[in-house]
C-alpha cells in the first residue's frame, strides 16, 4: 500500500459445492466454548440456517441473497422467510448424517485447536481462569457431507436458540468453570 493507505485485507477460500436440505443451501452454527487453559466443547444442539430459496433459481447469479445468504440476521429481512423452516436442528439431515457431522465438527475444531495452541497461540488467547463462547460456522460439502470450517465469531448472535435474559446462562450453566450443563461435548 502507498503511504498513508491502508492495506487491503483478503480472504480466500476454496469454491465449496454445497449439501442442500431440500433444495436450499444451509451453513451450520455451532456453539464453542473455550475454557481456562483451551479445554473446549461443542454445544450438541448444532443449527442449520437455510437460505430462503431453491439454490437452483440462482446459481449462478450472486446477487440473489434469497438463494446464497444463510445468516440468520440478513435472512430474516428477505420477503418470504419463516424461521420455523429456515431455523432448524442438525438432525432435520437425518440422524445418521447428523451424527457423522458432529462427529466431524469435533474432529476439525478439535485439530485445529491442538493446532492453534501448539503454534503458541499468537491471535488465539484464552486465560487459565477465564471461559469464552464462539459461533463457529461449518458449511456441509456435497456428496461427502464432510463438515468445512467457515469462521469462528468471537461475539456470536444466539437468536437462533431462543432470547431472553437467561439464554446465555440457560446455554452454558452458572459458571462453565465449574463444569458445562448436559448438551456438551469435549472436542
Amino acid at each position: 500500500a502507498a503511504a498513508g493507505e491502508k492495506a487491503a485485507v483478503w480472504v480466500l477460500q476454496r469454491c465449496i459445492q454445497p449439501w442442500l436440505h431440500e433444495g436450499r443451501k444451509f451453513h451450520l452454527r455451532v456453539l464453542l466454548v473455550c475454557i481456562g487453559d483451551l479445554k473446549a466443547f461443542i454445544h450438541e444442539d448444532v443449527r442449520m440456517l437455510v437460505a430462503t430459496k431453491q439454490f437452483t433459481e440462482g446459481q449462478s447469479d450472486s446477487s440473489r441473497l434469497d438463494v446464497h445468504v444463510t445468516n440468520m440476521g440478513v435472512s430474516r429481512d428477505v420477503a418470504g422467510y419463516t424461521e420455523a423452516s429456515q431455523n432448524l436442528p442438525l438432525h432435520a439431515l437425518g440422524k445418521e448424517l447428523g451424527d457423522k457431522i458432529l462427529s466431524d465438527v469435533a474432529e476439525v475444531l478439535g485439530v485445529t485447536l491442538s493446532k492453534i495452541k501448539a503454534a503458541g497461540r499468537r491471535h488465539f488467547f484464552t486465560l487459565p481462569n477465564c471461559w469464552e463462547l464462539f459461533g463457529v460456522d461449518f458449511l456441509v460439502q456435497s456428496g461427502s457431507g464432510r463438515a468445512i470450517l467457515l469462521e469462528m465469531n468471537p461475539s456470536p448472535s444466539l437468536a437462533m436458540y431462543g432470547s431472553g435474559p437467561s439464554l446465555l446462562r440457560d446455554l452454558v450453566g452458572p459458571d462453565p468453570l465449574q463444569g458445562l450443563p448436559s448438551g456438551w461435548r469435549a472436542v
